[in-house]
């Protein structure tokens, strides 16, 4: 097949620095081009946890130590095969633990921990408990003496409830110096009518107690559904817990539990729930929680809190509007010490216009890794400092030209007590942050750390992280001008004929290394496909610009469209953008079968439905439905693929005036022929 190639095109170069935007002060590229993940706060200062270049069988899991001035390794934990990502806790003195949910065969888990000593490695992982899945979302912590807990939440469904689920909360607890002794059941098994998750929490003081704290599903009161329990525990110092303080219950739509725990055995709890937020507060030496704030607004319902607590009781609680319904609103309020807390202050007001949302697990089964996925690791977070000063992040959406977005990453800063900053931005306007965990530093500085991939598109618009990742450190300031973009150069077809879900490709070249964000823009200044990719040096890259929702690139009349590319030096935030036009045209689609012989013959209490193509039904299903008026179609649905046939029976059960059969394309555009018939006999 013969391609014309355009004449590279020259255009004006184009700059954008936007305003009040924070500054990186680190950048570190994952060794190997690696995606960078599972980024976490080890809640010691200066240490964080990320995801370690995959092995064959091997998914590592790196403890790093993080300075103003870069990031080392510090040790390297290996669990196995993970399925989600790891728990990292860690502490000054230098004991640090890794857990996590290892995958065995089947996709069964088994609940896994490394431990590290000051001044040595991780050792041999030790097996904890067995699980039926790999992922449980395991927490951990650690005491300066060395002392470790790992809790996690058991889930089974329930025989015949489609539905139902039962969950429990487990934890384990090892003394300092000796063995993780038996799995400690917290809860009994409850039942709910929902199939949502345990969220689970963990803290340890100085002595070694250990905190769980939980938000459990809890049977249905009535009509009323998503009930939840929210319970702390206690161990004490045999390693035993105590009996479970309930906070509330029943209390609806919980989805999270933040725990901090101070040296002193001080400690706070927030959750979310029925539209607000609770804050709870242990005093030291004390054997049970009490409520300190009920924070709640009359026009926002207000959710997913986190808090973070410095030694002498100074504290920030952060949390989010409701995201479903198309808030991103972000709120913080904070105290100096044991005193009074602030009002909340909305550190960001927007709204969306959202349907829905998305969420995926990516998993490889057998015994090859891949990342795991970590769709909640963009939420609210916080870090506070020994002397007051804090640190709120979040993620967001960024708009971008043609209709574009993707997360940034955001911060406010501020003292305990005190009002926080504005609001400033960070990252790069190519690359989509995945990651984000606000940091407090050994010396007492706060940076935001962050992490972004080149991603790749999956059905659905669903961007997923493939390789070529970065750690960041961003501290608030103003961040300049940044590197020179890279002069680009484009080359593409002038003309092309695309399908539905084609990819167009073309090559793209850089003066220098480059990041990448390239688009088919139609003649109305709209979208239709994004690519992203990063060049780590001098040279030229094929790139493949794919539709999103597996839609079409071409406009439905075809004709004029244009290939748009930014460019961007690493980390830069000027960019240069090239134009090429090109015409693209649609594939014709072939025609749908034509039904034939529609025939439905009522047989007792049932219909007989049976039909034709007028030719091989391939890559075609076909839907039958009953109706008992042109106006009112049951909600029962029989469907069933075409395999090449040109004959089809099925029975439906129960009464029906009139059957409708649609045959449907099973593959875009996902077009539809529908023939209703009257029941005969």
């Amino acid at each position: 097949m013969r391609f014309r190639i355009a004449l590279v095109l020259t255009l004006a170069l184009l700059t954008a620095v936007p305003a009040e935007a924070a500054r990186d002060v680190v950048v570190r590229d994952s060794p190997r081009a690696a995606v960078a993940t599972c980024l976490r706060s080890a809640g010691a200062p200066g240490f964080a946890g990320l995801l370690a270049p995959l092995e064959r069988r091997m998914s590592p899991y790196d403890l790093m130590r993080v300075t103003a001035g870069g990031v080392t390794v510090a040790a390297t934990a290996r669990l196995g095969v993970l399925d989600e990502c790891s728990a990292v806790a860690a502490d000054p003195s230098g004991h640090a633990i890794v857990a996590g949910a290892a995958r065995t065969r089947r996709l069964r888990g088994a609940i896994r921990a490394a431990l590290a000593e000051p001044g040595g490695g991780f050792g041999a992982p030790v097996d904890i408990a067995r699980t039926e899945s790999s992922s449980t979302r395991v927490v951990t912590a650690v005491s300066p003496r060395g002392d470790a807990v790992v809790a996690w939440a058991l889930t089974r469904p329930v025989r015949g409830r489609r539905y139902a689920v039962r969950t429990r909360v487990v934890a384990a607890v090892r003394p300092a110096g000796a063995a993780f002794g038996r799995p400690q059941f917290l809860t009994r098994w409850r039942r709910s009518s929902f199939p949502s998750g345990t969220t689970v929490s963990a803290g340890m003081d100085s002595a070694g107690t250990a905190t769980v704290a939980w938000a459990q599903p809890i049977p249905d009161r009535g009509s009323i559904s998503s009930l939840y329990g929210v319970e702390a525990a206690a161990s004490t110092s045999g390693g035993a817990f105590g009996p479970p303080q309930v906070m509330a219950r029943p209390v609806q739509d919980v989805e999270r539990v933040a725990l901090a725990v101070a040296p002193d055995g001080r400690a706070l709890l927030a959750h979310d729930g029925q539209e607000m937020v609770q804050v709870y507060e242990r005093a030291a030496g004390e054997p049970a929680f009490a409520r300190v704030r009920r924070l709640r607004s009359r026009r926002d319902a207000w959710q997913h809190p986190d808090l973070a607590m410095a030694p002498d009781g100074s504290a920030v609680v952060a949390w989010r509007g409701n995201e479903a319904a198309g808030s991103e609103d972000v709120f913080v309020a904070s105290r100096r010490g044991t005193g009074p807390w602030t009002s909340p202050a909305a550190v960001q007001r927007r709204r969306e216009d959202r349907s829905f949302t998305v969420e995926f697990l990516f998993s490889s089964g057998g015994d090859r890794p891949s990342p795991p996925h970590d769709g909640d690791n963009t939420g609210v977070g916080t870090a506070i400092a020994p002397d007051g000063r804090y640190l709120v992040g979040w993620g967001v959406e960024r708009r971008l030209a043609f209709g574009d977005r993707l997360l940034a990453a955001r911060m406010v800063h501020g003292q305990a007590g005190g009002a926080p900053s504005r609001a400033e931005s960070a990252g790069c306007r190519c690359r989509a942050v995945n990651g984000m965990a606000p940091l407090a530093l050994g010396g007492g500085e706060l940076l935001l750390a962050y992490t972004d991939n080149v991603t790749r598109t999956l059905s659905l618009g669903i961007d997923m992280a493939s390789r070529l990742g970065r750690l960041h450190l961003a501290e608030p300031g103003p961040p300049g001008m940044g590197p020179e973009p890279p002069r680009l150069t484009v080359r593409a077809p002038r003309a092309r004929t695309l399908g539905f879900g084609n990819a167009l490709r073309l090559g793209i070249g850089c003066d220098r290394p480059c990041d990448l964000r390239a688009y088919v823009v139609d003649g109305r200044g709209r979208g239709r496909g994004v690519a992203v990719t990063t060049l780590p040096q001098a040279g030229t890259v094929r790139l493949a610009i794919k539709p999103s929702s597996d839609e079409h690139l071409a406009p439905p009349a075809g004709g004029r469209s244009r290939i748009v590319v930014h460019g961007f030096a690493p980390n830069g935030r000027a960019f240069a953008t090239r134009a090429v036009p090109i015409d693209l045209r649609r594939k014709p689609v072939r025609p749908l079968p034509r039904l034939v012989d529609v025939r439905a013959v009522r047989q007792g209490r049932s219909v007989v439905v049976t039909w034709g193509t007028d030719r091989p039904a391939r890559r075609i299903r076909f839907e039958v439905a009953r109706q008992l008026s042109r106006r009112r179609v049951l909600p029962e649905v029989e469907s069933l693929l075409g395999r090449g046939r040109r004959r089809f029976r099925v029975r439906l059960e129960g009464a029906a005036d009139s059957v409708s059969v649609s045959v449907i394309r099973n593959r875009p555009p996902f077009d539809r022929r529908t023939r209703v018939v009257p029941v005969s006999g």
